[in-house]
């Protein structure tokens, strides 16, 4: 085994890129067929979820054979959108498919210079683990406040077998888990088909991608109020405008090359400009802080409708980012009323 990190960045980078265009190669040629287990910890609860998953791109199937009736789900990913059948509620949700949901882990190679700056990466193997030959690849982050992520890849198509994610302080966050794994599986022509009653209802959500902070003002009709403070190493990554019904929402992702964080801010009345009413000032709410396994949520109550930041930053970054986009909100309507 090999172990390579600080002092070796030249090596490092070339087996990253290696890496990258290998996990390239992986996403149009693999095929298999696996039972996924996955583990949210959020303080001392725990909560299981277990999918039978198939995948041969660009289709990806993911059914939960456990739990309740009412919360199983069927996912389907044809390429271009996912497509998340509800039994219990005869309810199919359709929404653009973004890359964060491939299976295999986001290719180095995209935002490589942020992630050596903000990463110590450890590549260790191939060493059997569970039977399986794997290649571990770990990103240590050099400040305390984001997880440490460990990718185990299957060694001849570099299929995330594991995924363990550890939270800032240490503790077992997330953790992903194929088992029981069929390889160059020949799946029958209906396995990518979704059947559902003729009575279900199909829900979309619309989406538009790469916009600037012009753009979305100009699509809006309101200004785009962002945060004050962004924690070290962060940098903008992507401006999404989605529309469902009658709402609209926005979301600023930003990123450090591996970990990320978004803000979201929802209106009821699309299409109503900002000088068409008055907002209401009032006094600030505190924040408020919940966990949800790996994802640590912060709302923000507004004058003219809420913000959420979400990521897997410490409870700490989020609140003091909160403090400052209300601050931001409360200035932006203040200079709206003075208008």
């Amino acid at each position: 085994a090999s172990a390579l990190g600080q002092g070796q960045d030249a090596d490092l980078e070339s087996q990253l890129l290696h890496l990258s265009e290998a996990i390239k190669r992986t996403k149009t040629e693999a095929r298999y067929e696996a039972e996924q287990t996955v583990y949210a910890f959020s303080g001392e609860k725990s909560v299981v979820t277990r999918f039978r998953v198939q995948y041969a791109y660009p289709y990806r199937k993911r059914e939960c054979i456990e739990g309740p009736e009412e919360n199983r789900v069927i996912v389907l990913e044809d390429g271009k959108h996912q497509w998340s059948y509800f039994p219990a509620r005869k309810l199919v949700v359709k929404e653009p498919l973004r890359d964060e949901d491939s299976p295999f882990p986001l290719c180095p190679t995209e935002d490589l210079t942020s992630l050596m700056k903000n990463y110590q990466v450890q590549i260790v193997g191939p060493v059997p683990t569970e039977g399986v030959q794997c290649r571990i690849v770990s990103f240590i982050p050099r400040l305390g406040d984001r997880p440490r992520r460990e990718w185990w890849l299957e060694e001849r198509w570099n299929v995330p077998v594991r995924v363990n994610v550890s939270s800032s302080d240490g503790r077992p966050a997330y953790v992903k888990q194929l088992r029981e794994i069929r390889w160059d599986v020949e799946f029958e022509p209906d396995t990518f088909r979704l059947r559902v009653p003729k009575d279900t209802m199909v829900h979309e959500i619309r989406e538009q991608e790469n916009l600037t902070i012009e753009e979305a003002r100009r699509l809006l009709k309101r200004p785009v109020v962002l945060p004050q403070v962004i924690p070290v190493g962060y940098r903008p990554y992507d401006i999404v405008l989605r529309s469902e019904g009658s709402r609209q929402r926005l979301q600023i992702i930003y990123t450090d090359g591996l970990s990320s964080f978004s803000f979201f801010r929802s209106w009821p009345n699309p299409g109503m400009a900002a000088s068409h009413t008055t907002p209401q000032l009032t006094v600030d709410e505190a924040p408020s802080f919940r966990q949800h396994g790996l994802m640590n949520v912060v709302t923000i109550p507004g004058p003219d409708g809420r913000a959420v930041i979400v990521g897997d930053l410490d409870q700490a970054n989020l609140m003091e980012m909160a403090k400052s986009l209300q601050t931001a909100i409360r200035e932006s309507a203040s200079e709206t009323l003075g208008e």
